[in-house]
């Protein structure tokens, strides 16, 4: 390790703690290392893209992409590119494999079924002993600082690695062997700038967009939303949060009301609405005399017309499941949007 009056790591943190943001030097006084690594680490764009930017590849090549699996050779390809990871970033120049990565440290058999595989970041000290040219040969001929190295090396764990170092890049899967990519593209400010106008569209059709759909004051715009805009079958029941839809927004009108008399083992069809559409409907049946069971469910039937358009009917199926006779109330509601 170099020789430091103090860790600068520790100093650093003791700084952050203390929510220093810079380091002034003063005339006169002596320059101390510890003051000017600190200054150089307060500066370094490393905490601010671990927090603001986040880990992944810049585009949407093949950086770091695992490719090749080969379980029975315990290796995989691993492409060449850049990636950021906890503000470091890692740099692979020519293609490689797990095997034969740089640092084989952790390499090891791969596990049975499924594992993650994460690229981990890590710097190093590189000191005179290791690169002369930090010994200045042309001048003082005496190493007088050191460097940090950005490392890296690509592990595999079947367990899943939630530490900031660790950035996954894929799952594999032994047998049958399968990859599945799950790489984070696109990181980089370009990237989401150009996704977000090409959601968008121009500023021009933006403008419009907008002035369509919502009023002056960012509400929504009554009738700006119909089917036009939500595909078929988009929106279930439990996509729709509670208290989202107010009443005020549908309603129940009345299709059919009476009563009626259906035979012991029998059923009883009551035919609510005619005409060649859709509908759904809410029904209700009571019991007014006799003693027994009922069961009923909706119906639809569609009946071509020769040179007009089919008979559309839907309506309700009543069945006596009892031995005696019953007498029925019956009232069938249609819902319909206000």
């Amino acid at each position: 390790m170099g020789n430091f009056s103090r860790s600068p790591q520790l100093e650093l943190t003791a700084a952050l703690d203390r929510d220093y943001c810079r380091v002034r030097f003063q005339q006169g006084k002596p320059a101390l290392d510890r003051e000017l690594n600190l200054a150089a680490d307060l500066a370094s764009p490393q905490r601010l893209a671990a927090q603001y930017v986040g880990s992944g590849i810049a585009g949407s090549g093949n950086d770091f992409r695992i490719t090749n699996l080969n379980v029975g050779a315990n290796d995989f390809a691993i492409g060449a590119g850049r990636c950021l990871v906890n503000g470091l970033e890692a740099i692979l120049r020519t293609d490689t494999t797990y095997a034969t990565q740089p640092n084989r440290a952790n390499v090891a058999p791969l596990p049975a079924g499924s594992s993650n595989v994460y690229l981990r970041v890590f710097e190093r000290e590189v000191t005179g002993a290791e690169d002369p040219a930090l010994t200045n040969p042309g001048d003082v001929t005496f190493e007088t600082a050191v460097r940090n190295k950005v490392e890296w090396e690509v592990v595999v764990s079947a367990a899943q690695i939630a530490t900031p170092d660790a950035l996954l890049l894929a799952v594999i899967t032994a047998a049958p062997p399968a990859i599945v990519d799950q790489r984070r593209l696109n990181v980089s400010v370009a990237a989401a700038r150009d996704e977000l106008m090409n959601a968008r569209g121009s500023s021009v059709t933006l403008a419009t967009r907008l002035s369509a759909a919502l009023a002056p004051n960012g509400a929504l715009l009554a009738n700006s939303v119909g089917t036009a805009q939500i595909a078929a079958q988009a929106v279930s029941q439990d996509k729709i949060a509670a208290g989202a839809v107010a009443a005020a927004q549908l309603k129940l009108v009345p299709r059919f009301s009476g009563t009626g008399t259906v035979a012991a083992n029998s059923e009883l069809r009551v035919n609510a609405i005619n005409g060649a559409r859709h509908a759904t409907l809410f029904t209700s049946v009571t019991i007014t005399s006799g003693f027994g069971g009922i069961t009923w469910s909706d119906f639809a039937t569609l009946t071509p017309v020769l040179g007009q358009p089919p008979a559309f009917t839907r309506g309700v199926r009543i069945q006596n499941t009892s031995a005696v006779a019953l007498v029925l109330d019956v009232q069938v509601f249609e819902l319909q949007p206000v």
